[in-house]
């Protein structure tokens, strides 16, 4: 009787959660500016459907499902912030009840209820939830390939194969970091078949040619991928070689930017970890000199290691390539692997023997959790281009010039943009949108020659802000300057008569 209630109240459990997680993610969808990946994501998504493929075929970075998404949304729901956002939104819930699937094949309800607790409350998770790009859809993705790819090791049926197939050829449109999800499924099962693992049905004759239908599936986008990546050497991404520091800062960044609740994941995962190993069963087994895959078999052995192996894999692999090869690693990219830390650490919480213990360590991380999501609430972090473009238009002067830099950072503005009569562009007018030289000077003292009031805005490019507002009062007095974040808006009026 007592554990049919307990099942009961876990099973309702979940329904809470993702009850909860979509009141706290969509009720305040539309309260931030979009900023420009955003803004950007939504030009792309207003275009005709042959225009936007060929765009993003052409000149885009990340595969085309996202931005497809994203223009069915829109002309369903419109652009608002809250409608662009929403497709978002859902697939991050769609992803939780993914994790207490997941949790309860793996180890059991009581761990896949607590990881999916500690997704709702990271802040980490509720940013991407809030924001149209295509990570809550690569993690929604990639979590169910991951979860019909370990269905598959004990169940050969075909539903299962069409749903991995599915899953992963999709995820492999989602983002760019979905093959390392690819490549940790092939380690893992290797290391399986290398273990001898007799309770395993799935083996290469089946795997390979699932493996070749994914690939066949990915074949039209993959040498536009071969194609970036060689691009990398000469235009490498705008994005710093990584420290060896920034491996334990992605833990940071799971547990909502918080270095002790960072730690405070660590540890507990490391305890997951740990946790599996029969340190008796090992020196028996040596004694005996038993086969290692006795070991390796037991199901907590199996499903830790592949908790493990999903956490580091899109962590470790790109953090390699951006080492010896151009920097590719970013902490928000690695979003799939977040939730295998979450349920790693859900495991080592309940690894602890010692109740009292059990519970303190969980109301400290859920309390810690708590009040990093009320901080970042409370904050901004994203760029205000609806109170930026609402300066601007209402102090500027019909047919004044506003003039961005870097020249990508007008989409943004016209997002909210309501005026026509403002002369906007951006600068450099050609070639690469960071660049000021001499040319670019001269085309944009083209531009504004007869005017005497100017408005220059800049953002996302802060190298030669100086070099700009130098050359500029070479004619104006700076009149303004107003800072939000990462934006920064300075007006040039007339320059004052030197008393003689």
């Amino acid at each position: 009787m007592h554990s049919c209630l307990a099942i009961t109240a876990r099973r309702n459990g979940i329904r809470l959660i993702i009850c909860f997680a979509a009141v706290l993610w969509i009720s305040n969808l539309g309260a931030d500016s979009l900023w420009l990946d955003e803004a950007v994501s939504v030009q792309r998504a207003n275009l005709g459907f042959g225009e936007l493929l060929q765009t993003v075929y052409g000149v885009g970075t990340n595969p085309p499902l996202h931005y497809i998404v994203l223009w069915g949304g829109v002309r369903l729901f419109g652009s608002s912030e809250f409608s662009v956002r929403l497709p978002s939104a859902l697939c991050a819930l769609a992803t939780l009840l993914l994790v207490y699937r997941i949790g309860s094949r793996l180890y059991n309800r009581r761990v896949a209820t607590l990881a999916a607790l500690l997704a709702t409350l990271s802040s980490y998770q509720l940013y991407f939830a809030q924001e149209a790009r295509a990570y809550t859809l690569l993690a929604m993705l990639s979590l169910f390939s991951l979860y019909y790819f370990y269905r598959l090791l004990t169940e050969a049926k075909w539903p299962l194969v069409v749903g991995y197939i599915l899953s992963s050829s999709l995820m492999l449109y989602a983002h760019p970091y979905a093959p390392f999800i690819i490549i940790m499924q092939n380690i893992y099962i290797v290391f399986i078949w290398l273990a001898n693992s007799q309770d395993t049905r799935l083996n290469w004759k089946k795997w390979i040619p699932m493996q070749l239908v994914v690939l066949a599936a990915f074949l039209p986008w993959l040498s536009r991928m071969f194609r970036k990546v060689s691009q990398l050497q000469s235009r490498p991404l705008s994005i710093t070689e990584p420290f060896w520091v920034d491996i334990p800062g992605v833990f940071k960044a799971y547990a909502g930017d918080n270095t002790l609740l960072g730690l405070y994941m660590i540890l507990l995962t490391g305890l997951a970890t740990i946790s599996v190993v029969r340190w008796k069963r090992i020196k028996e087994g040596i004694k005996k000199r038993g086969p290692a895959g006795d070991f390796i078999r037991t199901a907590q052995f199996r499903s830790t290691s592949f908790l493990v192996l999903w956490l580091l894999a899109p962590i470790l692999i790109p953090f390699t390539i951006s080492k010896i090869s151009s920097p590719i690693f970013f902490t928000r990219y690695t979003v799939a692997a977040s939730y295998a830390c979450y349920l790693l650490v859900a495991r080592g919480i309940c690894c602890i023997t010692n109740k009292t213990l059990r519970r303190t360590t969980t109301a400290i991380l859920l309390i810690g959790l708590t009040a990093t999501l009320i901080q970042h609430s409370l904050q901004t972090d994203r760029e205000p281009w609806r109170n930026a473009t609402r300066h601007i238009e209402k102090n500027a002067l019909p047919g004044e010039p506003v003039v961005f830099y870097a020249r990508y950072c007008q989409v943004p503005y016209d997002y909210y943009a309501a005026r026509k009569d403002l002369a906007t562009f951006g600068i450099p007018l050609k070639g690469p949108s960071q660049q000021v030289d001499d040319r670019t000077l001269k085309e944009l003292s083209e531009r504004i020659q007869g005017y005497p009031r100017i408005w220059v805005v800049f953002s996302h490019s802060w190298r030669n802000e100086k070099k700009i507002i130098d050359y500029l009062r070479q004619s104006y007095d700076m009149a303004e300057q107003i800072d939000y974040y990462e934006i920064r808006i300075c007006q040039f009026g007339p320059k004052a008569e030197t008393p003689h």
